[in-house]
């Protein structure tokens, strides 16, 4: 699986608010697939988390489950229409199911840092699902992490001779956009 660094367009998504453990968003996914599936929706489903399970309760995360919305439609309620803007992202898509997806949060901070980048704000799924694909296979999941160009470090203040040019490197410089992996969810 390849890890890309990308810059999303902007969408335009309605979405119910959830408050509570992340591993409870089984009945919000239900009423928004139900939501979908009235309005001819092909998807994707979206899911916005909002807070950083590591750091949040269980019962304090807050998340935004939807669907993009096409064209100039509006939702109807509890369905809450919103815009989010495009955003430079680190990528993964992963083969379903949903379960394995918090699996790569990690991979995604830890090369997002490799490659000198900071993670700025909430993950976002995008689930496409088909019912032409094989059994275990028929979830896809684009998980994306917003990030920034992380600050320069400032080095120590180092004495040169005149005659010798020093010139540290920047950690911020990021050539490899993409890092091709084999791993797999434990």
């Amino acid at each position: 699986r390849a890890i890309l660094l990308t810059e999303t367009q902007p969408l335009r998504v309605a979405t119910l608010e959830h408050i509570g453990p992340y591993w409870a968003l089984g009945s919000v996914f239900d009423k928004v697939r139900e939501a979908m599936n009235a309005r001819g929706e092909p998807g994707p489903l979206v899911v916005r988390y909002l807070n950083d399970p590591l750091t949040t309760p269980p019962q304090q995360l807050r998340s935004e489950v939807g669907f993009v919305l096409r064209g100039d439609d509006e939702p109807s309620a509890p369905f809450k229409a919103s815009q989010w803007p495009p955003e430079l992202v680190v990528e993964l898509s992963v083969s379903g199911p949903h379960r394995y997806s918090t699996h790569y949060f990690q991979r995604l901070r830890s090369w997002a840092t490799q490659q000198g980048l900071t993670p700025t704000g909430p993950v976002v799924e995008l689930l496409h699902f088909s019912t032409k694909a094989a059994p275990g296979q028929s979830m896809r999941i684009e998980i994306r992490m917003p990030v920034c160009e992380s600050e320069p470090e400032l080095l120590p203040a180092q004495e040169v001779d005149e005659g010798s040019a020093a010139s540290p490197e920047s950690p911020g410089n990021t050539q490899a956009l993409a890092m091709a992996s084999s791993e797999s969810p434990t």
